[in-house]
């Protein structure tokens, strides 16, 4: 038994049944003292001519990065440091995976021969002597909500595409989907310093296996107690919650989540 009481779930895609689900998630649990956690959500690609979605997805790139993290963190001395290589390292296997598919610099195209890629967020706890200690670290459009046993929930992440979607939503029509995707995939993806016309930063990260994603990695280390809590997601919550299926919300999480989930996500509307 761990330190940790772990529980998670995933489905297919509430509106397209024949998107394939790409999420991956997997915890490691008393281990020196330290329990992982991993959640990651990989990105669709672009659906082929004949209307399917490629055999080759983002599953791909999800399944490896949480089963790469898990085995590279090191054991002794959680720290940011180490967090930030065990992800580095998980990055490398995606652009192992991008290879064998030959996916590269050179030959990607960002629309149906795009990179393989996942955004994703890991946990690790660890407890030395009295001391309770957590490390968090996440890329993209995930969530994550610490809930201390005393005190309000707190919001780990931030939405790193919300630049990106704001100006690219606003400046091509939905007829232009195409090219919406071509332009966030190519000029804002895995790009630092890139900006909308109005000089806006833009760029947001995904772990396609190119080292630039590591520059949008966010780490913070906090000290914890017995019984608090953190739910993982994926961007569904969010996804979910614009869509209006509070009645799931309700069936999951407590009144008092529900209640900060939902101010959150409204203050953002």
């Amino acid at each position: 038994m761990g330190l940790t009481d772990v529980f998670g779930l995933t489905e297919p895609h509430l509106g397209e049944p024949d998107k394939p689900n790409e999420d991956a998630w997997v915890s490691r649990q008393s281990q020196d003292n330290l329990d992982v956690m991993v959640v990651a959500d990989g990105i669709t690609r672009t659906r082929l001519s004949d209307g399917s979605y490629p055999e080759a997805n983002g599953a791909i790139a999800s399944e490896s990065f949480v089963k790469s993290v898990v085995k590279n963190l090191r054991t002794q001395g959680l720290t940011a440091e180490s967090v930030r290589e065990a992800v580095s390292e998980a990055n490398k296997t995606i652009a192992e995976e991008n290879k064998k598919a030959g996916l590269t610099r050179h030959t990607v195209d960002y629309q149906s021969r795009d990179y393989l890629g996942t955004t994703g967020c890991i946990l690790g706890l660890q407890v030395d002597g009295k001391k309770h200690k957590a490390v968090f670290a996440y890329l993209g459009d995930v969530i994550a909500i610490y809930l201390p046993e005393s005190g309000a929930p707190k919001l780990l992440t931030r939405d790193q595409l919300h630049g990106c979607h704001q100006f690219s939503y606003n400046h091509f029509s939905k007829a232009q989907k195409a090219e919406r995707l071509l332009w966030q995939r190519k000029e804002a993806r895995n790009r630092r310093h890139a900006q909308d016309p109005h000089g806006n930063l833009v760029g947001f990260g995904a772990f396609t296996g190119e080292p630039e994603a590591l520059d949008f990695l966010e780490v913070v280390e906090l000290e914890v107690q017995p019984g608090d809590r953190f739910i993982l997601s994926t961007d569904a919550l969010r996804i979910a919650a614009n869509i209006g299926h509070k009645i799931h919300f309700r069936r999951l999480f407590s009144e008092d989540i529900f209640q900060f989930f939902f101010t959150w996500s409204d203050s953002r509307s």
